[in-house]
């Protein structure tokens, strides 16, 4: 599917960043051009004492270092962008405020630990809040009750294997809470969590602070309700990881979709080998012959082959690798009867 190269750079400037037939720098070419129209919507958005350049950066940095983003529907990454904005983090790997995700063609706005810690400190209400892994070396013990306390003291040596994890929240009127999981509840929860399938998954990459982030987000259902922020951020989590895709609005209302965990059947059924996977999408009729038709009507109409072009590309973002996008585009084009 080649398109002259003045079509290209239409595509390019028009910030058609989902173009299948652009090639990868020319992708996040055409999304920076697309964040220059998004980039007001998204500055207001944000609190004062995040500085907008430095948002619009970070973004732009991330997409570029996840290039499958720019393959997931461009609805979803400005709701993801949005969402970090509403909350006012910003999206950068190397601080651990605030991720963009791709999950099954789909972007999805992920705290990170530092970023709920940030953001309960910006509450007015927290002095602090902190987590700490405990090992199996450690000298720890809590309790409850009426005079509830937690002690932990860390190993000089080897720690050993981690065993539990805490986390802790000092209120600025003096009042403190704490909440203590085991290992076993962070990995129930881990596997529950669609992001943990994800090869750009800090679950993977970084799994201490994730474990820390998921008991912060027990704790923060008893911390206090005016840190709004904090809150809208855990929100969006939580929904996640029970399966919901999580953003918000432009009057910060949290906005929920229901995430498709099932391959498509074609898929399903042939996935055994990436053979039988590219045999199972060229031999789909139904799908291919719609696309034909929609495409023999949008004949001469660049704007509607820029459409199509797009959904046949969320289609095939998912499953399908550089090598079987290319067969499955050859067989398209040949089937059209159309050059596009």
């Amino acid at each position: 599917m080649s398109i002259p190269a003045h079509a290209k750079m239409t595509a390019i400037k028009a910030g058609a960043f989902y173009e299948d037939s652009l090639t990868e720098q020319e992708k996040v070419q055409a999304f920076q051009y697309a964040l220059k129209e998004k980039s007001n919507a998204l500055c207001k958005a944000l609190p004062q004492h995040i500085d907008a350049h430095v948002f619009l950066r970070n973004l732009a940095n991330a997409v570029e270092a996840v290039p499958q983003l720019l393959r997931c529907e461009p609805k979803t990454l400005w709701e993801a962008a949005r969402s970090a904005a509403g909350v006012g983090l910003l999206i950068d790997s190397t601080i651990g405020h605030g991720y963009i995700l791709p999950y099954k063609g789909k972007a999805q706005f992920i705290p990170g630990y530092k970023g709920l810690i940030e953001l309960a400190r910006r509450s007015g209400e927290i002095k602090t809040l902190y987590a700490y892994e405990v090992c199996e070396n450690d000298q720890f013990s809590y309790q409850l009750g009426t005079e509830p306390k937690i002690d932990h003291i860390p190993a000089s040596g080897t720690r050993g294997d981690c065993t539990h994890f805490y986390a802790v929240a000092v209120y600025k009127n003096g009042g403190f809470d704490f909440e203590v999981m085991s290992r076993a509840d962070i990995d129930d929860i881990k596997k529950r969590s669609p992001s943990a399938s994800s090869s750009h998954s800090p679950w993977k990459s970084d799994y201490a602070m994730m474990a820390r982030k998921t008991v912060i987000r027990r704790l923060a259902k008893r911390l206090p309700l005016s840190a709004e922020r904090f809150h809208r951020a855990v929100a969006i989590e939580e929904h996640f990881e029970a399966g919901q895709a999580a953003s918000l609005s432009d009057d910060n209302k949290l906005l929920l979709s229901e995430i498709d965990h099932e391959e498509p059947e074609a898929l399903s059924q042939a996935s055994q080998s990436k053979t039988s996977r590219l045999d199972a999408l060229t031999q789909s009729p139904s799908r291919l012959e719609k696309e034909i038709e929609t495409i023999k009507a949008a004949a001469g109409n660049e704007k509607m082959l820029l459409n199509i072009r797009q959904r046949l590309g969320n289609w095939l973002a998912a499953e399908a690798s550089d090598e079987e996008r290319g067969a499955i585009e050859a067989a398209f084009e040949k089937a059209s009867g159309a050059a596009l």
